[in-house]
């Protein structure tokens, strides 16, 4: 211890400390002798470690504490304190070895609770391979053991990110390595599969499906276990297993083997005999071969049946028949088994063979080997082939020749009432002969009768085949009366009379009651004539004072047609005349209903014509008929089924109407173009569509015919749906509207937004729009709300179809937009089944301000900087220059949004030319509530239309003077992708967003909001990469920056000098003598020091008068010497 500043003079007193310990120095005067407080120091004089000198280092300065104790803090040099080194070794289970290099991880350092911090040393580990950390302190500051864990930072396989799960927790082992133990997803290990045929043999093909085999897969080795996978063979079935792993969890291959674990036949366990083992073919599949034993293999028994017609049943016994039985084609070999059959015997041959060994089946015949009657030869005929009946019996059937079958012979008289004797021979008859209840057959035999002739049929057999008697019959086939058909009437049934002669008896009809005819004339008015017949009335005829019964007749009227009813009695039975009137029973243009009215009443005119005139309602006159005729197909009673029938006109619905049944519907549209003239059939299939929507759940639209166009110009539209045996999903769609300050519209103001939703789905790697009849539900959304609907769960081969949503604003106040968007997923915690759950997308669209691009035509459309530019309207006027990425920066533009109120703005480059460009001519903007549009001009300078920001961003693209080509301004392309619905199962956020699926667009690129990808794996200018919270503004957000002194050397020419006034500070450029530069943009009244003798080529170009002014003053610099002048 010493007094303040004499450290140098012998101490006052001296301690030694031990390790952390506290003395006192003796007690030493508080003051001096003139009463002055003495101050007091200690040092340190000597520092020993076990008595040894030592490196160490002192911390801090000894300072006193609240008990007048000195604190003092040393701490060994770096290289004495305490150190340990870890190490950490990585094991991948269920991977082959070849592919272990694939697999890397980043594994990090850390101390325990700080994983959340930087790691404090990271090794990347390849395969299975162990590494060191470099050492870190043992102890903390005061003497606390440090722990350490270490953190998977990142996993990839190939250079990609891929699904794996960690198994256990890293541990430390006896060596300080930690040991981390990660596998492949499930959907990740090396799989296999494997199959199993069965073959068995000598089964007859029919009989296959009745033998089932259970067969097990096992690891080898391990057939005592229970079964891997098991699966049920029909006959020669082939079926897989499920998928194994292809190895062990330390990469073993593992070898499988099947066993055979019941084997039925019908349900019934059975005798059968395993032929040869189970071998692998060079599919994968295990070859199973069985048989039944010897005594199962399948037989079968056939017989003989023997059939003789026209043979009396008493002479039956003396017909006796050999027949044998043969294989099919070795008829000439000797017989299988013979048998003899006597008549109509019915025998049985031995059992053979169902089958040859390999499965065949064996087909038999049969041959007669000898015939007798009374045991002699006899002749005799076969009828037809030797066919199997349903009890494997062969039918057999002979006959006598022809000459031995008993006979019979019918005739005919034809008898005619009411007719002349000198008219008899002018009728005639032809009459055919048939077996009862065959008349609609071929007759038998023909013959013609003149007046009231007799004439015979030929002779036919008395009995049948098998010696029944055979009843005959007649029927009339054709009646003429000198030639020709006429009417009559047919008197009874035709009778046979005792000599085996039909009597038949006609009379002709009464043809002599007086009879009238009527027609009936249709008149359409307004009607113009290539649609007449697209107009139809039915008309009926009546008794006067009879309309409510039933018509007398009825015919149908197309257009001005006129037609006739048939003939009605002009008197009654006691001579009275009968007065008659017509009613329209229905009327219709095509086929369907429609408004019209009547024109006076019907009056005969003098060709007994009732006249009708008919006209349109007003509404209908002038207008294009389009008829939808709806088909449901293969429903056996669509009366109760209605659907939603639409009319588009350009794409927006226009009409709707609900058909039910297999009915059509009429809708009525403009006929004519802007010019006044009628539409061709090509301009109304673009200008005119049909969609169906509230299709009833089961049935689903099946297709809609391309319009075609009747004679009658009615165009003609058939919609088909059928059954639908869809399991169907329901996803949610949300819409969320902002204000350009982010704030929330109101419900009020959003109203005026409508959009429609679209529907896609991933098919073989493109996402593919659906139909809107694919979609069952309404997919508008009006202002802010939420709508839910239906779309098919899988797809033909039963797995979950990926849908992705997008939007469109169809419908607005003024019909255009500028906005950016962004998009949320909508998960259902509560229900993780794909099916039921509600899965889907939240729309967020924040109206957008003004965005000014600038880009190198000559340059492959690089970002042009530098050029300068003004937005004016009146009196106000925002200036910048474009920055390194062609954005227009400066002050009071932020991130390079610039907010504008209403109205219309002149926008103008000023340096284009300075800066080697073509000078694009000013572009007129106007800012309305909701939009930025582009007002275009002819040449004249006329308002010709507006084009749509549609997200906020003007690009410009300039060509270097020289060019062939001009400035071209035009808005930026909106890509508001499609956005993928979130799976249940993925638990980091949507499929296709970080911590779920691939992004659908790998490649990267300016994508809308990255489409959920992360900016380290390629996603381009992300909207934050969020994967719940997607920005779809193809824009980049940067930060603000500060344009500090510039200062030019001799001879540097700048082309510009931006200064973004993002800070409001006044930035001085100092430009050298002999300095000439083109432009010097400054706008916050910075002050410019010029040289003497400097001439500046130009000055900024405005566009205004302004420029006048500073040409004049640059001159006045350049003649009277000023240096300094305020802009």
């Amino acid at each position: 211890m010493y007094e303040e500043g004499k450290t140098n003079e012998p101490a006052i007193d001296t301690i030694i400390l031990k390790g952390n310990e506290t003395k006192q120095f003796k007690e030493v005067p508080k003051v001096t002798q003139d009463n002055k407080e003495i101050k007091y120091v200690v040092k340190e004089i000597k520092v020993t470690k076990g008595g040894a000198n030592f490196t160490y280092e002192q911390v801090g300065n000894a300072e006193l504490n609240g008990n007048n104790v000195f604190e003092l803090v040393n701490k060994p040099s770096d290289n004495n304190i305490p150190k340990v080194q870890y190490g950490a070794h990585k094991t991948w289970q269920y991977v082959n070895e070849n592919e272990l290099n694939s697999y890397e991880v980043e594994v990090g350092l850390y101390e325990e609770g700080k994983t959340n911090e930087p790691a404090i040393d990271t090794i990347i580990l390849k395969g299975n391979e162990t590494k060191q950390f470099k050492e870190v302190p043992k102890v903390t500051q005061d003497n606390k053991e440090i722990k350490y864990v270490v953190k998977e930072i990142k996993v990839t396989k190939g250079g990609a990110n891929f699904t794996y799960e960690q198994v256990g927790n890293a541990e430390l082992n006896g060596n300080n390595v930690f040991e981390l133990v990660n596998k492949p997803s499930d959907n990740n290990i090396p799989k296999v599969q494997y199959g199993a045929h069965k073959t068995w043999q000598y089964v007859n093909e029919n009989e296959l499906n009745s033998y089932e085999v259970e067969v097990g897969l096992y690891e080898e080795g391990k057939t005592n276990e229970p079964a891997i996978d098991t699966i049920i063979l029909k006959g020669n079935e082939t079926k897989q297993f499920k998928e194994v792993p292809k190895v062990t969890q330390d990469n073993k291959e593992i070898k499988y083997v099947v066993k055979e674990i019941k084997v039925t036949k019908g349900g019934a366990n059975f005798t059968y005999e395993q032929v040869g083992n189970a071998e692998l073919n060079g599919n994968n599949v295990f070859e199973l071969v069985n048989k039944p034993s010897d005594n199962n293999i399948p037989k079968v028994q056939y017989g003989a049946h023997k059939t003789w017609q026209y043979v009396n049943e008493n002479e039956l016994n003396s017909y006796e028949v050999e027949v044998g039985l043969y294989e099919e084609g070795k008829t000439n070999e000797p017989a299988i088994d013979t048998i003899i059959l006597k008549g109509n015997e019915t025998k049985q041959f031995k059992e053979v063979p169902k089958v040859t060994q390999d499965n065949k089946e064996i087909k038999y015949v049969v041959k007669e080997i000898k015939v007798t009657k009374g045991g002699a030869n006899f002749t005799y005929e076969q009828v037809g082939n030797a066919e199997l009946n349903g009890n494997n019996v062969f039918e057999l059937v002979n006959k006598p020749s022809d000459n031995n079958i008993p006979k019979v012979q019918y005739g005919a008289h034809k008898t005619w009432q009411y007719v002349n004797e000198n008219e008899l021979n002018s009728y005639e008859v032809e009459v055919g002969l048939y077996e009862e209840g065959k008349t609609n057959e071929p007759a038998i035999d023909t013959i013609i009768l003149k007046g009231n002739e007799t004439k015979q049929f030929k002779e036919v057999p008395k009995v049948t085949q098998d010696n029944k008697e055979i009843k005959y019959v007649v029927k009339e086939i054709k009646v003429t009366k000198g030639g020709a058909d006429f009417t009559y009437e047919q008197v009874g049934n035709a009778e046979l009379n005792g000599n085996n002669v039909f009597e038949l008896v006609n009379k002709p009809s009464d043809n002599n009651i007086p009879k009238v005819q009527y027609g009936a004339h249709k008149t359409w008015q307004y009607v113009n004539e290539n649609e007449l017949n697209s107009y139809e009335v039915e008309v009926g005829l009546y008794e006067e004072g009879k309309t409510n019964e039933p018509a007398i007749d009825t015919i149908i009227l197309k257009g001005n047609e006129t037609k006739q009813f048939k003939e009605v009695p002009k008197v009654t039975q006691d001579n009275k005349e009968i007065k008659y009137v017509v009613k329209e029973i229905k009327v219709t243009k095509d086929g369907a209903d429609f408004a019209y009215e009547q024109v006076g009443n019907a009056e005969l005119n003098g060709n007994n014509v009732f006249e009708l005139v008919n006209k349109p309602q007003e509404q209908n006159i002038g207008k294009l008929t389009i008829k939808v005729t709806k088909e449901w197909v293969g429903v056996e009673d669509p009366a109760n089924l209605t659907a939603t029938i639409n009319l588009l006109e350009n794409e927006d619905p226009t009409d709707n109407k609900v058909v039910t049944g297999n009915n059509s519907v009429i809708f009525t549209a403009d006929k004519f173009d802007s010019d006044g003239n009628p539409l061709t059939l090509d301009q109304i299939k673009e200008k005119y569509t049909i969609s169906e929507t509230n299709i009833p759940e089961g049935y689903k639209l099946d297709s809609v015919s391309e319009p075609s166009m009747d004679e009658n110009g009615v165009v003609n539209y058939t919609v088909k749906n059928i059954v639908d045996g869809t399991v169907y999903r329901t996803l949610v769609a949300e819409k969320q509207w902002l204000n350009r300050d982010a704030s929330p519209m109101s419900d009020e103001d959003a109203a005026k937004y409508q959009v429609k939703i679209t529907v896609s789905k991933l098919v073989n790697g493109n996402i593919t729009p659906l139909s809107d009849e694919e979609v069952k539900g309404d997919l508008t959304i009006t202002g802010n709300g939420k709508i839910e609907f239906k779309v098919p769960a899988r797809d033909d081969q039963g797995n979950f179809i990926k849908y992705y949503l997008s939007e469109k604003v169809t419908d607005t106040d003024d019909g255009q937009v500028s906005y950016i968007q962004r998009t949320e997923d909508i998960k259902d915690p509560e229900n993780k089944n794909q099916i039921q759950g509600l899965y889907g997308v939240k729309f967020i669209n924040q109206l957008q301000d003004l965005t000014i691009k600038k880009l190198d035509g000559s340059n492959n459309n690089q970002p042009l900087q530098g050029i300068e530019f003004t937005i004016v309207k009146d009196n106000y006027m925002i200036s910048g220059t474009t920055n390194s990425d062609g954005v227009l920066v400066g002050e009071g533009i932020v991130d390079g949004k610039i907010s504008l109120s209403e109205g219309d703005y002149v926008v103008s480059e000023t340096n284009a030319e300075n800066m080697g460009y073509k000078a694009t001519t000013p572009v007129i903007l106007r800012v309305t509530t909701d939009s930025i549009l582009i007002v275009n001009k002819d040449e004249n300078g006329n308002e010709i239309g507006t084009t749509l920001l549609p997200n906020g961003v003007l690009k410009i693209t300039n060509y270097v003077i020289g060019s062939e080509n001009d400035p071209k301004v035009e808005p930026e392309d909106k890509q508001d992708d499609p956005t993928p619905v979130p799976d249940p199962n993925q638990p980091g956020g949507s499929p296709d967003s970080p911590g779920g699926q691939q992004d659908p667009n790998p490649q990267g690129g300016d994508s809308p909001g990255g489409n959920n990808q992360d900016d380290s794996s390629g996603g381009g200018n992300s909207g934050g990469g969020d994967s719940g919270d997607r920005d779809r503004d193809n824009e980049p957000r940067r930060p603000r920056t500060t344009s500090d002194t510039v200062t030019v050397n001799d001879d540097a020419t700048p082309l510009s000098v931006p200064d973004t006034g993002n800070n409001g500070d006044a930035d001085t450029v100092t430009v050298d003598e002999e300095t000439t530069p083109l432009s010097a943009a400054n706008t916050n009244g910075d002050e410019l020091e010029i040289a003497e003798d400097e001439v500046p080529l130009s000055l900024p170009k405005t566009g205004s008068q302004d420029n006048m002014l500073y040409v004049i003053l640059g001159m006045a610099m350049a003649i009277f010497g000023i240096k300094k002048f305020r802009k």
